[in-house]
């Protein structure tokens, strides 16, 4: 299986390489993070909701 180098963290590319359900929800939330910044959300509030998405 090739090695997907996407999230420039080793634990979570091992995840998203193995796990295709993991890969999927990446994605759409990839998606969902490039409509905040469409819609004014800052640095600084894009930040806070990946610390909170991550915990």
């Amino acid at each position: 299986m090739p090695t997907l180098r996407i999230a420039q963290d080793d634990v979570a590319d091992e995840l998203l390489g193995r796990d295709p359900l993991a890969l999927v929800i990446g994605m759409l939330l990839d998606q969902h993070m490039g409509w905040l910044e469409l819609h004014g959300f800052g640095a600084a509030e894009q930040a806070a909701l990946r610390a909170r998405l991550r915990a």
